[in-house]
């Protein structure tokens, strides 16, 4: 073989690789609007199916309260968007972070409510890539994280320095709020509320590469470097259980124990590193994400005794 064979097949070699790393990106980490933008497509889960019309009331509920269109310029220029609920003067406020893929008033139609009753005020951020935010890369929190400390600042910079904020996400926002405390938090953030987490964004992609009985030695690696070549980030800066070892604030956890997406494990690994005050609460029977909708009085109960504890 001459040596031009050689470097025909290399150079083929090579944009082979870069066509399927690509593809990969687009699957994984490219944000899909047509999804994220209807509040109403639940999960086709038999609990969500059964529980359906309940979701769509909250849904309603929180489309028809007014609310404040917010969007700020992030630390990389990206324009992020949130939806501003007022309840009280002078009230905490929550801000409430989205899952992967997911809508600020699907994800946190049932957190907001209880947020609402409790006398907080909310700001539902619309993570970079969803809703009317910028953006086209979804890195799993990563990058979510850093915005987060941007919606902190307006928080603080708009409401005052005596602002007391609680932090609370679901899924992926989840991650993002613990992800954040690996940068420090000003001392208005006075705890953080994690819904379902993953424990690291390697483990939650291995095991969604498992169930869809894919090699994960073969395929982690070129998801890696797709995220790393159009993503523009590295994956293994989302290693949440090392953030909660920076975890300053107490921290609330709950799971439920039959969610098939991200296993309750997650939560107990990012339990059993946090240094400081924590609480983490399981729900049986509860599919990811909806342990609220399988026992609200439960949930209600355990977020208030939570909040009141530390005097928000």
């Amino acid at each position: 073989m001459t040596w031009e064979w050689i470097f025909i097949v290399i150079l083929g070699l090579m944009l082979l690789f870069l066509l399927v790393t690509y593809l990969v990106y687009l699957k994984v980490f490219h944000s899909d609007r047509k999804h994220s933008d209807n509040e109403y497509e639940l999960p086709k889960g038999k609990q969500y199916q059964d529980n359906k019309e309940i979701m769509y009331k909250l849904i309603d509920d929180m489309k028809s309260l007014k609310y404040e269109p917010i969007s700020i310029i992030s630390y990389d220029g990206t324009k992020i968007s949130a939806r501003y609920y007022h309840v009280n003067d002078d009230a905490p406020i929550q801000i409430q972070c989205p899952g992967y893929k997911g809508n600020a008033i699907r994800d946190f139609c049932g957190g907001m409510k209880i947020a609402r009753e409790y006398g907080h005020n909310c700001l539902v951020i619309e993570q970079r890539g969803h809703g009317t935010s910028d953006g086209k890369t979804i890195s799993f929190g990563i990058n979510e994280s850093k915005d987060l400390l941007e919606w902190i600042n307006y928080v603080v910079n708009r409401f005052g320095k005596n602002t007391k904020i609680v932090l609370a996400g679901v899924s992926m926002g989840s991650a993002t709020i613990i992800l954040a405390s690996k940068y420090g938090f000003v001392e208005n953030v006075k705890c953080l509320i994690a819904d379902c987490p993953y424990s690291s964004v390697k483990g939650i992609i291995c095991k969604v590469c498992q169930d869809m009985k894919l090699p994960v030695k073969l395929v982690y690696p070129i998801i890696y470097c797709a995220a790393l070549i159009y993503g523009k980030f590295n994956m293994k800066d989302g290693d949440v259980v090392e953030a909660a070892n920076s975890i300053n604030v107490p921290i609330l956890l709950i799971h439920g124990k039959a969610d098939s997406l991200i296993s309750y494990q997650m939560s107990q690994d990012i339990y059993d590193v946090v240094n400081g005050e924590k609480q983490i609460e399981l729900f049986d029977n509860a599919e990811h994400g909806i342990s609220y909708i399988i026992d609200p009085n439960s949930y209600v109960k355990i977020t208030s005794t939570f909040l009141k504890k530390y005097d928000l």
